[in-house]
């Protein structure tokens, strides 16, 4: 999960990078790619979990 974040945010930083954004917002943006993604990773796991041990 964490290297999936990691990339997802290099990825957003890259974009942001090449817009012609400053390197504080594409790093802003990055941080926020990753913190998002993490959210996002760790529900569906919770969320699997969940699902498998209702059965």
């Amino acid at each position: 999960m964490v290297l999936f974040s990691s990339v997802v945010a290099l990825a957003v930083i890259m974009l942001k990078a090449h817009s012609g954004s400053g390197l504080t917002d594409a790093v802003l943006a990055g941080g926020t790619a990753f913190g998002s993604t993490m959210l996002i990773c760790l529900g569906t796991v919770a969320a699997v979990r969940e699902l498998r041990r209702s059965r």
